[in-house]
């Protein structure tokens, strides 16, 4: 049987079977190449795409949020406090259809936008950019990944902590502003779906506290926003 090894492609992100002859011959020939690559970066993707000439995509695996033990009262003072610290906005809406996906600025990732319908604003930072006093425009939230396709070929990001929004769900969102966009707060913790009065987090993985699940949804959000207020201080 011929052992074969499993070798990250930093140039275009993806994995390939190889020889450990290929390998000590990669080594020594592709030196120099690797030099470059680690000194300029990871490729955007463009140039990933355009390298490798086939379809290709990143997955990123589901992460374990906070250290410490969930049902905890420290953790889950600590949890909120640094949720709500990276809170720009606390809104409330139903989910729309999401929008086509696209590239970022710096082409190195993918984002999908999903409008928030009948979006009430609980909290915002920024309210003084509103147009006029007590008027919000409704509330855009970007999540991390998509599917996007460049000159033929398809590239897809893959969060699988927060893989997508479901159209038609009424939320509670915790958003963090980046410039015009706002993505959710923590990263994937932030979003939290609503059912029959009650909240429960949307992310996948474990290290969510009890305390949020199944909370009553208006008075979970009002906690929010008075901690978050009182953070603001």
């Amino acid at each position: 049987m011929t052992t074969r090894i499993l070798v990250a492609c930093i140039a275009c992100s993806c994995f390939q079977w190889v020889s450990p002859i290929q390998v000590k011959g990669q080594l020594k020939s592709g030196l120099a190449g690797t030099t470059a690559v680690a000194q300029s970066g990871r490729p955007t993707i463009p140039e990933a795409l355009a390298r490798a000439g086939r379809d290709m995509g990143r997955s990123f695996g589901v992460g374990g949020g906070t250290l410490g033990d969930p049902s905890s009262s420290e953790y889950l003072h600590r949890f909120t406090d640094r949720l709500l610290s990276d809170t720009d906005a606390i809104v409330r809406g139903r989910v729309g259809q999401p929008l086509p996906s696209y590239l970022s600025e710096d082409q190195m990732e993918v984002y999908t936008d999903y409008p928030i319908d009948d979006s009430l604003f609980l909290y915002r930072s920024d309210v003084s950019r509103s147009p006029r006093p007590g008027m919000l425009p409704p509330a855009t939230v970007t999540l991390l990944g998509g599917k996007i396709t460049i000159n033929g070929l398809h590239y897809t990001s893959d969060h699988m902590t927060l893989r997508a929004l479901d159209p038609g769900t009424e939320c509670l969102f915790l958003l963090k502003r980046v410039g015009d966009r706002y993505f959710i707060a923590g990263k994937y913790d932030g979003a939290f779906r609503i059912k029959d009065g009650s909240i429960a987090p949307i992310r996948q993985g474990v290290g969510f506290p009890p305390a949020y699940i199944g909370a009553p949804a208006t008075k979970a959000a009002e906690e929010m926003v008075a901690r978050r207020l009182a953070l603001h201080q």
